[in-house]
Parts: C-alpha cells; structure tokens; sequence
C-alpha cells in the first residue's frame, strides 16, 4: 500500500510482533508452572513479520491528550485487511503434511498433498534440515502435490513427516490475531529510511465474511497497558521523574521514559494501577504524559511547552492557507477559537503533602480575575507544600487570557517534496509547529503551537491528517 503521490510518498507497512508469545500467552506479567517469574522481562516488538502492502485496505491512526484538560486516552490504531486469503481469520487453520524440501536459488518447495494457495501465509515445523523451517512465509505457488515459498534458506530433505500450517500461527498452531499481539505501522521514504507511525497491540477483530472478506483490526497503544499493571511503590520524597519512572519499572513495564528536567518533589501517591498513578502526577504539571509511535513511554512537563522552549525547537511543519513553496502545507480546514473553553484564572487545589497533611490551596491571576471574572477550577496534587503552591500558580497563569489559539487543522497529503514527507511522518505529539491564517477582514497572523494529538487516515488513494494544538506563548 502506498500514496500515490510521485516518487516522494513513503510506503506503508504493516508488521504483527510475532516474537514475544510464549504458546499462545504473554510473557509479561506471566510464569509458567515449574518456571522463574518473568514480570518486567517482556521486550516487545523484538520479531517483526510484515503483512502483504496489497492486503491493507485503510489506516486509521488516532494519538494525544490535550495539556488542558488532561484526559488520559490510549492512542489507537484501525486497520482493514482484506481476507480474501483468509490469512487474517483467527480460526482458520490449515494443516498438512511435508514429506520432501528443498531451497535453491531463493525458492524453498515442499513436497506436500496440500489444500493451500498461493497468497497464504504458512509455517513449517518438524523437518530434520532445521533451515527449512520457514516461520510465517508466502505461498507463492501451489499444485496438488507442492507448494513453494520465496526463502533463501538452502538444504535438501526427504521421507519427512514434518507438518505445515497456515495463518499467523505459532510452531504449536496457536494464532496470534487476538488480544496483546503487537502491531506496528511504518513510513518508508523514498531514500530508504523507515520511521514509526504507530506502535500498539490488538484490541479486537472484527470479521467481515461477506463476498469481499475483510477484518478490522482494534489497536490501542501502550497507555492501555500500562493502565493494567498496578503497584504499591511508595512514591514520597521522589522528583516526578524519578517518580514516574519507579512506578513504571516496579510495575513491569520496562519500555523507557523520557522526562523533561525535574521540577517537582512528589508525596505518596495512591497506589493502584500505574496509569492511574503517573497521572495524578503529571496532570497538574501542564506537561504530556504519552506514548510515542515506537511504543516508549515519554513524560514532557510544563517547561517542555514554554515559550523559550518552542523558540528552540525544531518547527517540524509550517501550515498556511496559501501555498507558497513545496515545503508548505497547505490546509483546507481549520478551527480558530478564542480560547474561552480552557480558560481559568482561579485554581483551588486539594494537595496530600510528603507529611499525609492535607492542605487545600487557592491561586488567582488578578490581573484576568480583574478583567473577567473568577473562572475557576479544581486540582488534585501530591507534592510538597512549596511545589503545590507554584503548581497550582502555573495553572492559573497558563491560561489566564482567552487569546485566539489555533485548536484543529487538517489537509491533504498532496504535493509534498522529499524534506516535507519527512517532516509529515517524524510530527509526533509534542512538535513544534506554525500556523499561518489570513482573515478576509486583516493581513496574515501567526500562531506559535505544540502538536497535542495526531491523526492519520490512510487509503491507498490518499493520505489526510489532522493536528489538534495548544498554543506555545
């Protein structure tokens, strides 16, 4: 599957984690009878099997959370497959025995009285030449009494009984399409480099057996995971970085966490589950905790967002409503608001110090309480006395002004020279990007923003992303 844009759109590939099942389960959180506990062993994504181009039929890519109002929301993946080879079905199985191979030249043929055909994804186990032990191959061509696979695996046997079966499936025959498999969406540019759209794991399938088979595959991101671990580590006295990344290790999830600088020492943060607990310290900081399109784990506080931090940041897009060269885009919908809906000049926070006091605290932006009104709202923090007080200060500063923000923008994929497909498929949540828009009543206004949700939706006949923002001054 690719855009069909000229030599500058990448191509899209679609692989399963097809390296991390121990029959049929997931070794994180998981031990076998007799065996060592393996929690926080899990390393995902390690075996990458990719899908046939000509199978995907639609992408649909949905990541973010807004700094505002701070709504905590797995990032997801829906992808249409067409089954038509019945590849996707995870309770289609067929199997047959192998009695001869041979690899030559590329091409490995099994003897075999088969009921395959070409386009099915098939596994062989059990011959003496261990080489010929293809995992998840193509059929690319079959009779009654062979079948062949492109391999350049080498090696010559006969009078086997070695077995094949078809479909994902592991060397026990138990499929991967259910919930947990890994999935993961890749852009490969026209120079070679293949960058991460998308990292997650199967959610739900949904089969469409109708004259033109389909399946659509759910997938939600690593937030959906990390929301299933739980802990009872005792966060009090830790620098939220520190904090974050205990509550992740201790939980077993050992995907790697970025941070910003430290700003704040944490209290005792209710144990429970992990999402649960970053959460309560990370929302008040005005910063993002999410997961990026490689599936690690990433906390960016509020100075990640400040104005001296988008002066020197890399502006991955420019955006306007006039095309001025190749390296611009050029979008067809915009929302422009005045930003009253995230306005709030008066904070009243609920803060557990290090010490198990709960103090209540209340800030106000005079200048904006003056000129508007109190527009108030709520908090709840796990900090130190002192850094509870700037916390909730920062909030109610942040947007103390309902000053015009850019909130949505979406275009078309269309057009775009080798520098801006780069550009289009490393924006993650996070960048740093400028809008430029001409009212029809005043000259050209430009908005300094951050990338606060990303969204993709791609066909084989086109490529259409939508960006929501949050201003950068």
């Amino acid at each position: 599957m690719a855009l069909y844009d000229g030599v500058n759109a990448p191509v899209i590939k679609v692989y399963f984690d097809t390296g991390n099942r121990n029959q049929g389960k997931f070794i994180l959180n998981y031990s076998l009878l007799g065996g060592s506990d393996t929690l926080g062993t899990y390393t995902p994504f390690s075996t990458l099997t990719q899908l046939p181009t000509t199978d995907v039929k639609k992408i649909s890519i949905r990541r973010g959370r807004t700094r505002e109002d701070q709504q905590v929301q797995p990032g997801s993946l829906t992808l249409t497959l067409d089954n038509t080879s019945g590849n996707y079905d995870p309770e289609l199985s067929k199997t047959g025995t192998v009695t001869a191979a041979t690899g030559a030249s590329g091409v490995v043929t099994y003897t075999s009285t088969n009921t395959l055909a070409v386009g099915d994804v098939v596994t062989i186990v059990g011959l003496s030449v261990s080489a010929l032990n293809l995992k998840l191959q193509t059929v690319t061509s079959v009779s009654g009494t062979q079948f062949t696979v492109a391999n350049a695996a080498t090696g010559t046997c006969s009078g086997q009984t070695a077995t094949y079966y078809s479909g994902y499936v592991n060397t026990s025959n138990q499929n991967f399409l259910y919930m947990g498999t890994g999935v993961r969406v890749t852009a490969t540019m026209s120079g070679g480099t293949e960058y991460n759209l998308y990292t997650g794991f199967i959610e739900a399938m949904d089969k469409d057996l109708s004259l033109e088979p389909t399946v659509t595959i759910t997938c939600v991101d690593a937030m959906a995971q990390i929301a299933k671990l739980r802990t009872n580590i005792d966060t009090n006295n830790f620098s939220d970085d520190e904090a974050v990344n205990s509550i992740l290790t201790s939980a077993g999830w050992n995907g790697i966490a970025y941070f910003s600088s430290y700003y704040y020492t944490v209290s005792s943060v209710p144990t429970g589950n992990a999402l649960d607990m970053i959460d309560a310290i990370t929302s008040p900081q005005l910063g993002m905790f999410y997961v990026d399109t490689d599936g690690n784990a990433r906390w960016s506080n509020g100075g990640a967002f400040s104005a001296a931090s988008f002066a020197i940041a890399t502006k991955r897009l420019t955006m306007t409503d006039a095309r001025t060269s190749t390296d611009v885009v050029e979008y067809d919908d915009i929302s422009v608001i005045g930003g009253e809906k995230y306005m709030r000049n008066t904070i009243n926070t609920t803060n557990t110090r290090t010490d198990g006091v709960v103090q209540t605290i209340t800030k106000f932006n005079s200048a904006s309480t003056g000129r508007f009104g109190p527009v108030a709202a709520d908090a709840t923090m796990y900090f130190i006395a002192a850094d509870a007080s700037t916390a909730t200060q920062n909030l109610a500063d942040q947007f103390a002004t309902p000053k015009y923000r850019v909130d949505k923008i979406g275009f078309d994929c269309v057009g775009f020279s080798s520098t801006l497909w780069n550009n289009i498929v490393r924006t993650d949540l996070g960048s740093a990007v400028i809008v430029k828009r001409t009212p029809i009543y005043t000259s050209e206004l430009t908005y300094n923003c951050w990338v606060q949700e990303v969204t993709h939706d791609i066909t084989p006949n086109n490529w259409r992303m939508s960006l929501t923002l949050s201003p950068a001054t």
